[in-house]
């Protein structure tokens, strides 16, 4: 059976389903992961068959697009046009080539960058899940990911879910009705898309993130399943670079600072900020350049700029994890037992900032806009504090003891038994 997982988006977009994948063909599965060209050598490099869905997010979105998506975060009318804009070239890419990439497939699992997944099930009568590493689900226990945390939960919690649906399935019903009309020779679906359909006649739906810090809801359907994280473990024989290994072995655990595929205005300015900061609460740091968020000082002695290095293998050797919020980010972190510090940009890494509070792993989220020295230090201090260490190494135990990947491969089976 080839199964086939369809996402697009940054490197923590697609880990995630990579994770999947892996399990799935450790469960006997054929699996195939059709994402964005450049992390075809990633997937490959784990046995997992790749098929192109998208170009390179970096040129398709870059700077400005990052920018506008940060500046509309929270806008409802501004988030739309600014996905429309800056995010529709990558999703318009991925209809185009969804065809081709799920060809072949007897089950396909779709993250909600690459619409065209669900479609195409339909059209060809084919199992479908939707997957995801948020809970995305509609619930009245807590807001849409997306929305602000304010919200809180009950009926105002149940509607940021719709409302957050359609701000996405609007931005893009024209280009998926298109797709479905030009490509799959089917009508156009519903004005409201996913949100015309009430919970029972959802698709099954896999999530792939830990119930320590977010229980499941009791007003979820029984065909969501919540797994536990979806984390790749560290390469086989992997060994890092001299420089990394040399830096670890000269004194006690450093924190990581790193903001992923988030870009600031300011790299200097931000990098001097947290330098001061790290210095002030006396401690060492590695520090991930990402994709445009810190720029290499030049700085030595404490500090050791990086480039990508596998969370999976890093982060158990840091004292603290600072970082942007992103789900797979903060599952790693979670994953290594270590305190973390959200600094959050926008859409859900909010949401993760506040539960990592909420959980006891981490002080309290200071988004890029409130960034200081002053702050940065005092965080850092508060993740020393032996307690919150404690209490992040007892979570830490409990989220790798999770089932993640596994579970989600057994819920699809169970899914699937039925139809045979």
């Amino acid at each position: 059976m080839l199964i086939t997982i369809a996402t697009l988006g940054s490197r923590g977009d697609v880990q995630p389903f990579l994770a999947l994948a892996v399990a799935l063909a450790r469960a006997g599965h054929r699996a195939r992961l059709a994402s964005n060209e450049p992390f075809r050598d990633l997937v490959t490099s784990y046995g997992i068959d790749f098929a192109p869905l998208g170009g390179d997010i970096r040129q398709i979105v870059g700077d400005r697009g990052r920018a506008a998506l940060v500046a509309a975060d929270g806008k409802p009318i501004a988030s739309l046009r600014a996905l429309r804009e800056f995010v529709g070239p990558l999703v318009r890419e991925g209809l185009a080539r969804t065809c081709a990439a799920l060809e072949g497939s007897d089950v396909i699992m779709g993250q909600i960058l690459a619409p065209g997944a669900a479609h195409y099930a339909e059209r060809h009568g084919l199992p479908y899940f939707d997957v995801g590493y948020v809970p995305i689900v509609p619930t009245r226990a807590f807001p849409h990911p997306g929305a602000p945390t304010s919200i809180g939960s009950g009926l105002a919690s149940l509607l940021s879910h719709f409302a957050a649906e359609q701000v996405f399935w609007q931005a893009f019903r024209r280009d998926v009705n298109a797709f479905r009309r030009d490509a799959l020779g089917l009508g156009p679906a519903s004005f409201l898309g996913p949100s015309a359909r009430p919970a029972h006649r959802r698709p099954p739906t896999l999530l792939g993130y830990s119930t320590e810090i977010i229980p499941r809801p009791s007003d979820w359907p029984d065909h969501v399943a919540t797994t536990g994280a979806w984390c790749l473990d560290s390469p086989e024989g992997y060994t890092p670079p001299a420089e990394v290994a040399a830096f670890l072995a000269a004194g006690p655990p450093p924190v990581y600072v790193g903001f992923g595929s988030m870009t600031v205005e300011e790299p200097e300015a931000v990098t001097r900020c947290l330098l001061d900061g790290i210095r002030r609460a006396k401690r060492r740091a590695v520090l991930s350049t990402g994709w445009g968020g810190l720029a290499d000082t030049g700085a030595r002695g404490d500090v050791l700029f990086v480039g990508d290095l596998p969370h999976e293998w890093l982060f158990p050797r840091m004292a603290a994890i600072v970082h942007h919020g992103g789900a797979g980010t903060t599952a790693a972190a979670l994953r290594a037992g270590v305190p973390q510090l959200v600094v959050p940009f926008l859409s859900d890494q909010p949401f993760w900032g506040h539960r990592v509070q909420r959980s006891g792993v981490g002080p309290a989220p200071v988004p890029i806009g409130d960034l200081s020295a002053e702050k940065l230090a005092g965080a850092l201090d508060r993740m020393g504090d032996p307690a919150m260490q404690r209490r992040a190494a007892a979570i830490g135990r409990l989220v790798r003891a999770e089932r993640g990947a596994d579970g989600a491969v057994e819920a699809m089976e169970r899914a699937l038994a039925p139809i045979g």
